[in-house]
């Protein structure tokens, strides 16, 4: 059925013009004839109309891609003007591995009837695609070169343009400003164009362009413009026309991206600003507007602005759930976390098996200490690799170590069957080590982290992980101390290094060096430290037979906030305790810290 109604409709599309242009008189059509049966024949077909349906027929009855695209070859060739076959080609075409041989025959037919415009955007296209520029420009100029561009058929419009934004990246992309400007200036004067939003975008796109990086070429006498500066002038004129095009209404907005572009491009922000709220003069209520809009200035990392934007959005159009999620993103990046996580939960009550969406939601959840939610969220796509190791993350941050690396485990194997390899990166397989340090199990966390640095020595990260480790449990403290230390010397400046050599230095009783490290680290971490180093600060004071710093620090320790559990506050409230009482020991024994950080620089 669907294959009858396309040929009734290309037959009567194609030949609704034939039979307009005839002048019918009812004196053909004898009253005493009117009600009877007609035969219809006899009517005159056009030989390349009726060659073009027998091959359309013979189309919808071919098995195979290739024998479609053969009869639809066949069909657009006996009647070049067509769009329905043109747009059947296109479809099958996406259907087929071996796609070039069809797309050049595609092409020599455009080179063959030049006056189909939209065979030859089809053409022109494909030749786009393999990069070969210079027959694109060709095959454009043969196809507008059949048009009358002194009496232009107005229905043509569209596809003249299209032909001429097809040229304007290709003069870019072979940098020929100056044939590119003899190009645009056969339609600088005409009014159907200087009036043309799209043909005005790419206008200024290759004068922008132009001005740029076309070569400074002198005029034919003394007095005459440079090339440059003709190009600077048309840029101008362009600029000022595209401002007034803009006001007018029944604008399509996408014609307006590539000037958006050449702005973000030349961070002239507010002129692209000003132009997008001019066409939302004429256009109030236009959502796809406002949606540029907000894409623009989120690409001219503006994120307050694109946040604002999407938020008008949504509050207009509510049940577009789309514009959730996109004001979502625009609020995550404008560090409105309770507005995006939010706007994700929104988009998650229609969408709730996205694991992009889950994702993002999850890692926001987590830095703000909501982990049973992560693992709620997480639920519908239980055997996602993705959501096995955010769960994983969750239940670490409720130090249920068991539970998390189990999940990890299991994300790792599906990980393999599914074939994401990014999935299990170096981060991956120490957060795994962090667990099986925390379970005891340091042997497989050494393991783990030893590889890593087989693969690359120099690795801070791995080298200080694995260092503060052995550290952590009195193990091999002068290879952990020179560990941590290449891994400060390939990151100087990081507070977490620095405290591992701290800690290295305090379980070898070093602890007057231990204390510089500290305070080193400390001022690294800015006004407020980590809450881990105020802990190991106070305990290498408290060995310094220094109490009140020791106390001082270790309750600062408990001040500041930790999301993620990195220490033992029952530890430190008991040495704090211990302080109060008389006969305290010479040293109170130090916390074995619960400590994500030192994996995550």
């Amino acid at each position: 059925m669907k294959q009858l109604i396309l040929v009734l409709l290309w037959l009567g599309l194609n030949t609704a013009a034939t039979a307009d242009s005839r002048e019918i008189s009812r004196d053909e059509f004898p009253p005493e004839e009117e009600n009877k049966v007609e035969d219809y024949s006899d009517i005159d077909i056009p030989q390349g109309k009726s060659d073009a349906l027998a091959a359309f027929s013979e189309y919808m009855l071919a098995k195979t891609p290739e024998q479609r695209l053969e009869k639809l070859l066949k069909t657009i060739d006996a009647d070049p003007l067509a769009t329905v076959p043109l747009g059947c080609f296109i479809r099958e075409l996406d259907g087929i591995h071996e796609r070039r041989n069809f797309q050049n025959r595609l092409i020599d037919l455009s080179r063959r009837h030049p006056a189909a415009l939209r065979l030859g955007i089809a053409a022109a296209y494909f030749l786009s695609q393999e990069k070969q520029q210079l027959k694109m420009l060709d095959l454009v100029n043969a196809c507008l070169d059949t048009v009358d561009t002194d009496h232009p058929d107005p229905r043509e419009l569209t596809a003249i343009t299209d032909l001429i934004s097809l040229a304007a990246r290709g003069y870019i992309q072979t940098e020929r400003y100056v044939e590119g400007d003899e190009f645009f200036r056969r339609y600088l004067d005409r009014k159907d164009m200087t009036g043309n939003l799209r043909f005005l975008a790419h206008a200024l796109m290759f004068y922008n362009s132009a001005r740029e990086k076309g070569r400074d070429e002198s005029g034919f006498w003394w007095f005459s413009e440079t090339s440059q500066e003709r190009y600077k002038r048309i840029y101008g004129e362009l600029e000022k026309d595209l401002q007034q095009t803009v006001e007018k209404a029944d604008q399509d907005p996408a014609d307006i991206l590539p000037v958006l572009e050449i702005c973000r491009k030349n961070e002239e922000y507010r002129f692209g600003a000003d132009l997008a709220f001019q066409m939302l003069a004429g256009n109030p209520d236009e959502a796809k507007l406002l949606a540029f809009l907000a894409i623009y200035y989120d690409n001219c990392n503006m994120s307050e602005e694109s946040f604002r934007i999407w938020r008008t959005i949504v509050a207009r159009a509510p049940m577009q759930i789309r514009f959730s999620l996109e004001l979502a993103k625009a609020a995550e990046k404008a560090g409105h976390d309770d507005i995006a996580m939010a706007a994700y939960r929104n988009y998650l009550r229609t969408n709730p098996n996205d694991p992009a969406v889950i994702g993002r939601l999850s890692i926001l959840c987590l830095r703000h200490d909501q982990a049973h939610e992560v693992i709620a969220i997480c639920e519908p796509l239980q055997n996602h690799p993705l959501t096995l190791c955010l769960c994983a993350g969750a239940y670490r941050r409720l130090k249920q170590y068991d539970r998390a690396l189990e999940l990890l485990q299991r994300c790792e194997t599906e990980a393999v069957k599914m074939k994401i390899p990014k999935l299990l990166n170096n981060n991956f397989y120490r957060d795994m080590a962090f667990l099986y340090d925390q379970l005891g199990q340091v042997n497989k966390a050494e393991t783990i982290l030893k590889a890593q640095l087989a693969q690359n020595p120099k690795d801070p990260i791995a080298a200080n992980a694995l260092g503060y480790i052995w550290a952590d449990h009195n193990l091999h403290l002068p290879e952990a101390q020179k560990l941590i230390a290449e891994a400060g010397r390939e990151i100087p400046d990081s507070p977490a290094i620095t405290d591992s050599m701290a800690w290295v230095l305090y379980r070898q009783g070093k602890f007057q060096e231990a204390a510089v490290a500290i305070e080193q680290a400390m001022k690294q971490s800015g006004r407020i430290p980590d809450a881990i180093l105020a802990a190991h600060a106070g305990d290498i004071y408290f060995s310094l037979k220094q109490p009140e710093k020791a106390r001082h620090y270790w309750q600062l320790a408990l001040q500041i906030y930790d999301p993620d559990g990195e220490i033992d506050r029952a530890a430190l409230k008991a040495k704090i305790a211990a302080l109060t009482r008389p006969g305290t020991a010479a040293a109170a024994p130090a916390a074995t810290p619960d400590r994500k950080g030192k994996a995550d620089l």
